[in-house]
């Protein structure tokens, strides 16, 4: 069997739902107190490739959307392959500074090929919603990325995305494979 690694960074504002999406997905718990993240929170999550003898293990950096970790995003997300972004649904200001976030991680990796996601959290909140899933979907395909909505706290489609990019990953490793051995 072998293991491919893949580096990906998860960007937002804060209060987005990035921990508790990550949490989901390698804990299978949603804790309902807010604990902010300090700087950066690190997770693995192997996804078994099918009709392969290959596993993708997703080197996940949660990265904080506080302003004041900046700096340290900055370091973070250099030389990443993999990037999801994540809003809430329920509030445009974390909408809005999307783009923000998209150009720093592009500025960061001049040149490189980088796949990316962008994430509506808090899809169960119907009610409350204020960005439409044409809004994001809108935004995805203008910025070259594929859209998925997820409900951390209902476990709601939570493990397609992450799933997509291990399989993406794994897809792009063995068309290089098949370009070196020509």
């Amino acid at each position: 069997m072998s293991i491919l690694r893949c580096k990906m960074v998860i960007v937002g504002d804060a209060t987005v739902g990035k921990s508790a999406i990550v949490n989901q997905l390698v804990n299978q718990s949603f804790n309902s107190a807010y604990s902010m993240t300090q700087a950066c929170d690190y997770k693995i999550k192997e996804f078994p490739i099918e009709e392969s003898k290959t596993v993708v293990e997703l080197h996940i950096l949660d990265i904080a959307g506080q302003k004041f970790f900046n700096n340290i995003a900055i370091e973070l997300i250099k030389d990443v392959t993999h990037v999801m972004l994540v809003y809430d649904m329920t509030n445009p200001d974390t909408f809005n500074s999307l783009q923000s976030w998209f150009d720093g991680i592009k500025e960061e990796n001049p040149g490189k090929d980088i796949k990316g996601w962008l994430v509506g959290n808090k899809a169960d909140l119907e009610t409350r919603i204020k960005i439409t899933t044409d809004d994001g979907q809108a935004f995805a395909s203008e910025a070259g990325l594929r859209y998925f909505e997820v409900s951390a706290m209902k476990y709601e489609d939570v493990e397609a995305p992450f799933k997509e990019a291990a399989e993406l990953f794994h897809e792009t490793y063995e068309e290089r494979i098949k370009k070196i051995s020509r």
